[in-house]
Formats: structure tokens, C-alpha cells, sequence
């Protein structure tokens, strides 16, 4: 297996695909020869950045290897290094359909103004509750069929993509492009939500690894990147954490409403989501108060 990185320094690659990996997985090999089989064909680099401890096996070719470095500061690297004339952000725990490639560089060129395109994003394990209850806290509204823009909630960056001219102004460390740009893209309105770019989200964990993985979602999220705000921006943001599980449950049950064919797994998941979002909101308090500590070394 190789990479298509090796594309000639004088031709600008159509597409980068950033591939974030902590840890060595069924998915990964089978994300990572998807991704390599559809990028020949138009072009295109794949960028693995890998901060596994042990190192990912020798057949997948790795663009940034930083040892026990959490998927911010992989990302980060990763970006800096790519080429293409637009850059798509994945994890290694996303199998992209097989016309994912050309679904991203069609919407690019279909919304030439724009600086960014996020898809939609199906299942991948569908035989437990909690992995529903988990998928649906973050994904529902991505479900297709998606509207157009804007939402309510921001695309997480394991479907985003953007082009590089947008994102050579900024200084990318670690946190700024989930947290700042991404969001900031989407508010603003120069992001595009297009339903044929489609991904499946592949992650199941017990309850205990499921309630933590919140947690320290939460607490990334609330502190990065991080900065010691005034003393009232603390009180208001602590204030809120209160507030957030019952805000962001009816949220997401506004965002199923439009999705009937989810209800019944829906009423079966609301207990373990609102467990998931006392995690999530107590991340947030821990974030605000004391920083982001060790929570981001803790995500896929």
C-alpha cells in the first residue's frame, strides 16, 4: 500500500484528506484503503497523522507521526502539511462512502464563495442502545435528510472540509480549527451542508468508557484553545453548564422531530442521553473552571 502524497510538488492535488488516528483498529485499515483507492483516481493526498503510542502498522503510510498526541494537535500538523486545494477533515473511526471524495470537490466547486462543506452522517453501530444514545447526542441532525443551512448545531470536523485559501490566514494551533474556525464558518454562514457527502460514524463502547468519552468532549470544548477568561465570562459560562443537559436534549428532540424513521430507537436511548449529557455538561464546568487538564489526550 502507498500514498498518494508522493503527487508531484509542481501540480497542486485536488483534495487532502486529513486522517486523525490515536490508536490501531479494524476501521482504520479499512478507512485508510478506501481513502487511498479513491484519491488516485482524482489526484488527491491522504495525510494520516497517527499518535498511537505503539506506532500503526507498517502498510498504512503516515504523513505525521507525534506519539501521544491527542487528535487537535495531530489535526493541526496534519493541515499545515496538506496540499490540496482542499482540505477534508476525518478520524479513524469514520468509513466514508465510496463517492465521498467526489462528493466534496462537487460541492466545492458547485459553492465556489464559499469556504467550507460538511455532509451528512449515518450510524455505523447500530446494535446497542447506548452506541444510539451516543451517536445521536452529536449526529442527529445530520441525519439526511439534512436542510440546507444554516443549523442550530455546528458539524463536527470528521466531515468538514475547506478550502486552502480560506485557511491560510490563520494560525492553526491545536483546538483553533474544531473550535474557533469551524464554528465561526458556520455562523457566518460560509459553510454549506450537502447531503451527498455522507459518512458512518463507527464507534461502540461500554458505559463507563461512553460517560467519559462526554466528559472529556465536554471539557475540550469549554477550554479549547485555552485562554484564562475575565471573572465574569467564567460565572456565566459555569452558570450555563446547569442549564446545558435539559437545553441540549430538547435540542436534539427538535432535530428528530423532522427524522420519524429514528422515534422508536430515539424513546429507547433518552435514558442513557441524558446520562450522556450530565457527562458532557460537568466536562464543560470542569473546563471552564480549571482549563482543559488531560481531556483532549483522552479522545479518539
Amino acid at each position: 500500500m502507498t500514498s498518494t502524497s508522493s503527487t508531484s510538488n509542481e501540480t497542486r492535488p485536488s483534495l487532502s484528506v486529513v486522517f486523525a488516528a490515536t490508536h490501531d483498529s479494524p476501521t482504520v485499515h479499512q478507512a485508510v484503503e478506501r481513502h487511498l483507492e479513491k484519491l488516485k483516481p482524482i489526484g488527491g493526498e491522504l495525510l494520516v497523522a497517527d499518535g498511537s503510542t505503539e506506532g500503526l502498522p507498517d502498510d498504512i503510510p503516515v504523513a505525521v507521526r507525534m506519539p501521544g498526541s491527542d487528535v487537535f494537535t495531530l489535526r493541526a500538523e496534519a493541515v499545515k502539511r496538506a496540499r490540496g486545494e482542499v482540505i477534508a477533515l476525518t478520524e479513524d473511526h469514520i468509513m466514508p462512502d465510496p463517492d465521498w471524495h467526489t462528493a466534496v470537490l462537487r460541492a466545492h466547486e458547485e459553492n465556489p464563495d464559499l469556504a467550507a462543506v460538511s455532509g451528512s452522517t449515518l450510524n455505523g453501530s447500530t446494535s446497542r442502545v447506548l452506541d444510539w444514545a451516543n451517536f445521536l447526542l452529536t449526529f442527529a441532525i445530520f441525519l439526511p435528510p439534512m436542510p440546507a443551512r444554516p443549523t442550530k448545531r455546528v458539524p463536527p470536523a470528521i466531515n468538514v472540509s475547506l478550502k486552502r485559501r480560506f485557511l491560510e490566514e490563520f494560525d492553526l494551533v491545536p483546538g483553533r480549527l474544531e473550535l474557533e474556525i469551524v464554528p465561526n464558518t458556520h455562523h457566518v454562514g460560509h459553510m454549506v451542508l450537502d447531503d451527498r457527502v455522507r459518512v458512518s460514524h463507527i464507534q461502540s463502547h461500554d458505559l463507563r468508557e461512553t460517560i467519559a468519552t462526554h466528559f472529556h468532549n465536554g471539557r475540550s470544548s469549554a477550554a479549547l484553545p485555552f485562554r484564562r477568561p475575565p471573572l465574569m465570562e467564567i460565572l456565566r459560562r459555569a452558570a450555563r453548564c446547569v442549564l446545558l443537559p435539559g437545553m441540549l436534549m430538547a435540542q436534539t428532540l427538535s432535530e428528530l422531530r423532522h427524522k420519524p424513521g429514528y422515534r422508536i430507537i430515539t424513546a429507547k436511548a433518552l435514558p442513557y442521553m441524558f446520562l450522556l449529557l450530565c457527562a458532557h455538561a460537568t466536562g464543560e464546568f470542569a473546563g471552564v473552571l480549571f482549563g482543559p487538564g488531560t481531556s483532549p489526550a483522552m479522545l479518539e
